[in-house]
C-alpha cells in the first residue's frame, strides 16, 4: 500500500492539538492570585484562602489562620498571643551561622588551653579536635579519651619504620607501661621495687638488649669477667642498688645510749657538716652544735639529752662515717652500722612510729634516716622512708608559709630548710627509682630557706632566700614536672608533635634556668677555676651535674628513633629528634668530663659524693646506648665516645674497694664495653688512663 493512500484512510484531526499548561506562580503571585480569587468567590462561590505562613498556635489547634500580623484572626479571639516562627530554611541558616561562631569560640580556647594540658589523652583529644581528626568519635561515643588497651609490652627497639597518620610506635615511650614480674607479694621478693622508664637501669637495660640482638656473644664476655664476682645477668637490674644485700650489720651488740669519743665524734660531725649539710640542710646548724657541745662539755648523761636528739646525733655520725669511709679518713675504729642501729633502736625507725603524732624532730629522724639510706644506696628503703617523712610533713604544713606569731624568723627559716631538705632527697629518688613524685610545687607555697643572719635580713626582718638553695629550688620544679610529662604511662597516644612540643619547652625552661643562675654559681668554665673557694666550688659543681642530668632526662627518649619514623608528622618549627639525641649525648660527654677530671678520691671529698654514682650511670646508659645503636646519632664522635665509656669504668674500677655499688658499676659497664668493642673490631684503649685506685676501707 502507497503512502498516497494511507494518508487518504486517515481522519482528520479535529480540534486544537496543544494541550494548555498553567504557568507555575511564585509565592507572592501565588498569594494575589489566591486574594482574587477569594473576593470573587464572595461574590459568587466561596473559595479557601490559603497562606504561605501560619502562626503557631494555629498550627497546634490545626485551624485555618489568614495570616494576619502580628496577630491572626483567630488568636485575636482567644489570645493575644500570636507568635509567627521562623522557617525551617531560615532557622537552618541561622544555626549554622551560630554553630559557626562557636566553633571558632570553641577552636581559640582549645589552642589557648593547649600548652597547659598535661594529661597525654586530652593532649590527643585537643590536636584531633584542632586538626577535624572525628574518627574516634565514629561510634558517637562521649568519651574524648582514646580507649587503653589492656596490654601493651614496652618494644625494645623503637624503630618500627615511617608512622602512619594516627600511628604514634615511633614515639621514644609510644608503649602502655605495665609491670613484667611479681614485686614484693607472696611468691617473688624483689628488694629493688619498681623502677621506671626514667631510671638509668631501665636504659641500661635496653643497651643491653640492643647488644644481645646485634651479637650472640654475650656468654663468652661473661668469661672475660672474674668469676668470683656475681653474675652480670643478676647484676644488670640492679646495678647500684643495694637492697638486696640488706642493711650493714657488724654483729655485735651495741649500747643505745653509747657514743664515741669526742676527737671521733668531731671528725664525722664536722665531715657532716662540710660535705652534706649545705645540700640537705634538715638541721639548724647553729642550734645543733650547741647542743652537741654541751653534751660533751658539761658531761651529760646522754639520756639527758632527749631520745629523739640523740637519734638524730647517730644518724648524723653514721653519715659522716659513710663519707670517711669513701675517701679514707680513718677517724677511729668504729661502724657505721652501729650509729645507724643505735639510731634506728632510739626510734627514727621503730614500729610505732607509724601511731605517733608527729612533730618537726620526728620528722627530722625521718629526714636524715632517708638520707643515710640514700648514700649507702639502698635506694627502695630511701623511698619508703622520705615518702613516709613527706606525709608526716605535709601533716605539719611545712609545704605551705607559715605566718604564725608564735614563730620567729629562725624558727620559720628551719621549717623551710625541713621541707627543701625533703623535697631534694625526693627528687633524688625520683630521679633513679623513675617513679611518680609526691611533692607538687602547685600545691606548695613555702619560701626558699635562707641562711637567718643580720645581713641576709630584708626590712620586714624576713630571711632572704639562700642563692644555692634557690637554684635548687628551680631545677627540682622542671625535673619534677619533665618526669610527670615525658615519661608519663599514657605517652603511646601522644603524638610526636605533642611530645616534641613539651621537649622544647622544657628546654626551654631549662635555659632559663641557666640564664637566671648568679654569677657566683655559675658552671660555665667549672673545670678550669680552680681558685674558688671549696664550698663555692662543691655548690657549682652540685648545679652543673644536676643540670647535666636532667638535660639528659629530657632529651634521653629521642636516643631510641629514627627521624624517619616520624617523618609524616608536623613537629616543632626549628626543632628535630636528631637534635635532641644530640643534646642529649653532648649533655652526658660533659658530665663524664666535669666527674672524671679529678682522681675519684678528689672528686668524693669536693662533689656531690651521695650522687655520683647516679650520676655517672646515667651518662653510662647514654653513652651504651648510643654506641650500641652504632652512633648514629653522633657518628663524627664515634672514637670519642668509646673513650669516654673506658673512662668511666676505670672511675668505678678506682672505687671498687670501698664501695660495693661502684664495684657493680664496674662489672656492668666493663662487660657492655667489651662486648661493644668486640662488635665493632675495635682494640682496647692502648693509652693509660691515670686513675690512681683507692684502698680498701678499714670501717665498713
Amino acid at each position: 500500500m502507497s503512502d498516497v493512500s494511507m494518508r487518504q484512510d486517515s481522519k482528520p484531526i479535529i480540534g486544537n492539538p496543544k494541550v494548555p499548561i498553567p504557568r507555575l506562580l511564585s509565592s507572592g503571585q501565588a498569594t494575589q492570585a489566591q486574594e482574587v480569587q477569594g473576593t470573587q468567590g464572595a461574590q459568587g462561590r466561596t473559595k479557601a484562602i490559603r497562606v504561605a505562613h501560619a502562626c503557631e498556635r494555629c498550627k497546634v489547634r490545626k485551624i485555618r489562620c489568614n495570616g494576619e500580623r502580628p496577630t491572626c484572626n483567630s488568636c485575636k479571639e482567644d489570645t493575644p498571643n500570636c507568635r509567627y516562627i521562623e522557617k525551617k530554611r531560615d532557622t537552618e541558616k541561622r544555626r549554622v551561622y551560630e554553630l559557626e561562631v562557636r566553633a571558632k569560640l570553641y577552636e581559640k580556647l582549645l589552642r589557648d588551653v593547649k600548652p597547659h594540658v598535661t594529661h597525654s589523652g586530652l593532649q590527643l583529644a585537643v590536636e584531633k579536635a584542632l586538626t577535624g581528626d572525628t574518627a574516634h568519635h565514629s561510634n558517637h561515643d562521649d568519651e574524648s579519651l582514646p580507649p587503653i588497651p589492656r596490654r601493651l609490652s614496652p618494644p625494645l627497639n623503637n624503630e618500627v619504620g615511617p608512622s602512619t597518620p594516627g600511628d604514634h610506635r615511633g614515639l621514644p615511650t609510644a608503649s602502655f607501661e605495665h609491670i613484667s614480674q611479681d614485686i614484693n607479694t607472696f611468691s617473688v621478693n624483689n628488694p629493688f621495687g619498681y623502677l621506671g622508664k626514667s631510671s638509668c637501669l631501665w636504659w641500661i637495660q635496653r643497651a643491653r638488649e640492643q647488644l644481645r640482638k646485634s651479637i650472640p656473644l654475650v656468654v663468652a664476655i661473661d668469661t672475660m669477667v672474674d668469676p668470683r664476682v656475681p653474675s652480670v645477668e643478676k647484676l644488670d637490674a640492679t646495678m647500684y642498688h643495694l637492697d638486696d644485700l640488706g642493711m650493714p650489720e657488724t654483729g655485735r651488740d651495741v649500747s643505745p645510749f653509747e657514743i664515741p669519743p669526742k676527737g671521733v665524734a668531731d671528725v664525722l660531725v664536722y665531715d657532716y657538716f662540710r660535705t652534706v649539710h649545705c645540700a640537705f640542710p634538715i638541721l639548724s646548724k647553729t642550734i645543733f652544735l650547741s647542743q652537741y657541745e654541751q653534751l660533751y662539755r658539761q658531761n651529760m648523761e646522754p639520756i639527758q639529752a632527749g631520745v629523739k636528739w640523740l637519734a638524730i646525733f647517730n644518724l648524723v655520725l653514721a653519715i659522716g662515717r659513710t663519707h670517711c669511709n669513701l675517701v679514707g679518713e680513718a677517724a677511729g675504729y668504729d661502724y657505721q652500722a652501729d650509729y645507724f642501729l643505735r639510731a634506728r633502736i632510739l626510734g627514727a625507725l621503730d614500729g610505732a612510729l607509724l601511731f605517733q603524732i608527729p612533730d618537726l624532730q620526728q620528722v627530722q629522724m625521718l629526714g636524715l634516716a632517708a638520707n643515710y639510706l640514700l648514700v649507702n644506696h639502698r635506694i627502695n628503703r630511701a623511698w619508703n622512708v622520705g615518702c613516709l617523712a613527706i606525709c608526716k610533713a605535709q601533716g605539719l604544713g611545712l609545704h605551705l608559709d607559715s605566718d604564725a606569731p608564735s614563730l620567729d624568723t629562725l624558727a620559720r627559716n628551719i621549717r623551710n630548710c625541713v621541707w627543701h631538705t625533703l623535697y631534694s632527697i625526693e627528687t633524688a629518688l625520683v630521679l633513679i627509682t623513675g617513679r611518680v613524685p609526691l611533692i607538687r610545687e602547685v600545691h606548695c607555697s613555702v619560701p626558699v630557706p635562707g641562711t637567718p643572719c643580720h645581713e641576709n635580713l630584708d626590712d620586714k626582718g624576713h630571711v632572704m632566700p639562700d642563692p644555692y638553695l634557690f637554684s635548687q629550688r628551680g631545677l627540682f620544679a622542671i625535673i619534677n614536672e619533665s618526669v610527670m610529662i615525658l615519661y608519663n604511662t599514657q605517652n603511646y597516644c601522644m603524638s610526636p608533635a605533642a611530645y616534641q612540643e613539651h621537649v622544647a619547652r622544657f628546654e626551654a625552661r631549662l635555659t632559663a634556668w641557666k640564664s637566671q643562675i648568679p654569677e657566683g654559681l655559675s658552671f660555665e668554665n667549672l673545670p678550669t677555676r680552680v681558685t674558688d673557694a671549696v664550698i663555692e666550688r662543691e655548690k657549682r659543681l652540685d648545679l652543673a651535674v644536676r643540670y647535666h642530668n636532667a638535660r639528659m632526662i629530657i632529651h634521653r627518649p629521642f636516643l631510641c628513633i629514627n627521624e624517619s619514623t616520624i617523618k609524616n608528622e608536623s613537629i616543632q618549627p626549628g626543632y628535630s629528634p636528631l637534635n635532641s639525641a644530640r643534646a642529649c649525648i653532648g649533655s652526658a660527654c660533659k658530665l663524664i668530663t666535669l666527674v672524671t677530671s679529678e682522681d675519684p678520691q678528689t672528686m668524693m671529698r669536693c662533689g656531690p659524693w651521695w650522687s655520683l654514682v647516679h650520676f655517672l650511670s646515667t651518662a653510662a646508659s647514654v653513652i651504651m646506648l648510643e654506641l650500641a645503636f652504632y652512633s648514629r646519632h653522633v657518628p663524627e664522635d664515634h672514637q670519642r665516645l668509646f673513650r669516654l665509656g673506658d673512662r668511666i669504668v676505670e672511675w668505678f674500677k678506682a672505687l671498687q674497694n670501698v664501695d660495693v655499688s661502684s664495684k657493680r658499676c664496674f662489672i656492668v659497664l666493663d662487660e657492655m664495653m667489651k662486648l661493644l668493642r668486640l662488635r665493632n673490631n675495635i682494640p682496647s684503649c692502648a693509652e693509660t688512663l691515670c686513675i690512681r685506685a683507692l684502698p680498701p676501707s678499714q670501717n665498713e
